[in-house]
């Protein structure tokens, strides 16, 4: 995992497809009350997500990396020392 403060962006890399990746935030995401905020953008080369909880919003970026995925997520309105 990759944090940068200033732009409030946090990226790491999965071994999983794209598509697997997009499955598993989503299934997970809804789990922890996030909302689904238009719709799911989700192609083998480009998928993009996108969340709402609250104040909170989350853009998810994922691309084809080698044989698994890069996932970008771009946050605005998260409290990061929230317990």
């Amino acid at each position: 995992f990759e944090y940068k403060a200033l732009v409030e962006q946090l990226s790491f890399k999965s071994k999983a497809n794209v598509k697997s990746v997009c499955d598993e935030l989503a299934t997970n995401l809804k789990g922890q009350g996030w909302t689904k905020e238009g719709t799911d953008l989700i192609t083998p080369n480009s998928s993009i997500l996108k969340r709402q909880r609250g104040d909170a919003e989350l853009t998810i970026f994922v691309k084809p990396e080698g044989s698994g995925s890069k996932i970008q997520v771009m946050t605005e309105g998260l409290a990061w020392d929230e317990k």
